[in-house]
């Protein structure tokens, strides 16, 4: 009776513990969203969907970077065309793809027979820590941004083809084979390493003794598939060589390598000066127990279908460390540990959980209560961790807000668009282009209509006061038409701060805007906590200045005497 209560607690806590991981996944996603383009989006969507509206149906298979995106150009399509354009469809389907990944690997625990090797409670709390894990926020930006799709895409295609392929190798069923090459190919078209699917493929074939026309069609398609791949490719300016980066520091390509297969445990115990280190030790503990599994199940005559279709899938994640690390690492080791690399990390850990519960016993009753222990430690960790999201979001996001501003009115503030894009002048360009043929957040209020309303005169009545000031006025020497504000504004009355600002001159006409949010732990001190995010930042056109000037905000209302 007591193992069975055990158990039932173990399930419940495991059960409890991922509703809190998935809720606080969502959660981060609502607090985080943004329509701004950011970084990739510029020349990745952006650029990408002008192109296309121009007709060059070419840019579909076009580099990004190293990478041929044509399955999240599908996604970016989809979002300007039927979704409003505004990257809640591209982040909608960044955390389908997670949900997606997590069933695949329920299905592998499935065949692989988890449910009668264990009990039935300890074998859903077994799927419940899988699922938690893939939900983990230490890979933020694959959740959060428009853009990442294809990193999970990565990623979850190749574990679908070995998953496939291993189902043909059990029942013999060409629709396995068929669904297992579709994956493969579709993986071409998510990243680079895509291209190590069907090589991966091949060889499983021929380990696990295929047909021999499999076994051929396998191989032709590891032959034309990278071909198809790398014609006419070009390799990225600013990138480093996978040669050259192996030979010159070999040592550094190794830790490189390690860190970015331990990166999630950077980011669980705490980050700071032990998570490199953690995450190189994770790593080397990562490749050490994947090859001792490999050596354990090479020795079996029996070998499992599912088992090696998941460590050619670890291959595949080592081999994508690999090339990462060719490429990333004249960036400097510490990239490895970049939130969007715990991503494949992450499914390859997966994978290795599924494979050493085949591999290892795990019958004596200390080496179960030790199973128990460390699946409550991590789930702890990783809960401790997702709880973060409760936090005040990033400045950055308002800082990249008030940056959307000086696009809108074409206010080339190179200090604000650097955190958007490293080139100012290029986003200048492109959001224009994007506002003239309706694409992005630029082609809709309330961006679309500040260029225009500028000197344009604002009627506000029985609008009630609110409190403020102006603390800092610049000029700016690539803009030299407008002045950059920042302050502080409060509706004692809302006890709350206005979303955005319009700023008017004493004859009524716009002259200007900002965004509020910005953190004020000064004014929050003052006038308590509704006030804390009551920072303001945007611009003013200098021929509109007046001797009075006035802050309207909106959401709520309400009218600030500005000098």
């Amino acid at each position: 009776m007591k193992k069975l209560n055990g158990a039932r607690y173990l399930l419940s806590f495991s059960v409890t513990v991922f509703f809190f991981m998935f809720g606080l996944a969502i959660i981060g996603g609502w607090k985080n969203y943004t329509a701004i383009p950011f970084w990739d989006m510029w020349d990745g969507t952006i650029d990408f969907l002008l192109k296309v509206r121009a007709g060059d149906y070419g840019v579909w298979w076009e580099q990004h970077n190293e990478h041929r995106i044509l399955l999240a150009r599908i996604i970016f399509w989809l979002d300007s065309e039927f979704f409003g354009d505004v990257s809640i469809f591209s982040v909608f389907a960044n955390y389908c793809l997670f949900a997606v990944s997590g069933l695949i690997f329920y299905f592998y625990a499935k065949d692989l027979a988890y449910e009668e090797q264990l009990s039935k409670d300890y074998f859903l709390t077994f799927v419940f820590t899988l699922f938690s894990w893939v939900f983990l926020l230490t890979q933020s930006d694959n959740f959060y941004l428009a853009f990442q799709s294809q990193f999970i895409l990565a990623q979850l295609l190749p574990l679908s083809a070995f998953y496939f392929l291993a189902r043909y190798a059990q029942l013999r069923q060409v629709i396995y084979f068929i669904l297992a090459f579709c994956c493969a190919a579709l993986a071409i078209g998510s990243m680079a390493n895509g291209v190590l699917a069907f090589p991966l493929m091949f060889i499983y074939a021929c380990l696990l003794r295929l047909d021999g026309s499999k076994c051929v069609v396998l191989l032709i398609a590891a032959v034309i598939f990278p071909i198809a791949y790398f014609f006419h490719y070009q390799a990225p300016d600013g990138h480093g060589h996978l040669m050259a980066a192996l030979l010159e520091r070999p040592d550094r390509f190794l830790c490189y390598v390690l860190m970015y297969i331990g990166s999630p445990f950077h980011y669980l115990l705490g980050k700071g000066n032990l998570g490199p280190v953690a995450a190189v030790l994770a790593g080397g503990a990562f490749v050490s127990f994947a090859l001792l599994s490999l050596y354990r199940q090479w020795q079996k005559k029996q070998k499992s279908a599912f088992v090696f279709a998941l460590l050619f899938f670890i291959a595949y994640i080592i081999g994508t460390a690999v090339g990462t690390a060719g490429g990333r690492l004249i960036f400097g080791v510490e990239q490895a540990l970049e939130t969007r690399y715990t991503t494949p990390a992450i499914m390859a850990w997966a994978a290795l959980a599924l494979v050493m519960g085949k591999t290892f016993a795990f019958t004596s009753i200390n080496s179960k209560k030790m199973l128990c222990t460390g699946t409550i430690l991590l789930m702890v960790a990783m809960l401790g961790f997702q709880l973060k999201v409760l936090k005040p979001v990033d400045t950055i996001y308002k800082v990249r807000q008030q940056a959307a501003i000086a696009l809108a009115l074409k206010v080339n503030d190179t200090e604000y668009l650097k955190t958007l894009f490293p080139d100012p002048d290029y986003s200048l360009k492109i959001s224009g282009e994007a506002a003239t043929q309706g694409i992005s957040v630029f082609a809709r209020p309330p961006f679309s209509e500040m260029m225009g309303s500028i000197g344009k005169k604002l009627d506000v009545n029985n609008v009630h006061g609110c409190i403020g000031s102006v603390d800092h006025v610049a000029g700016l020497g690539r803009a030299p038409d407008y002045i950059r504000i920042d302050g502080w504004v409060y509706s004692s009355i809302d006890k709350k701060s206005p979303e955005r600002m319009t700023i008017v001159n004493d004859q009524g006409l716009i002259a200007g805007y900002a965004i509020v949010g910005m953190p004020r732990d000064d004014v929050g001190t003052k006038f308590g906590s509704t006030a804390r995010n009551s920072g303001f930042g945007g611009y003013v056109k200098k021929s509109l200045l007046t001797q009075s000037m006035y802050g309207i905000g909106s959401a709520p209302q309400c009218h600030f005497v500005m000098k």
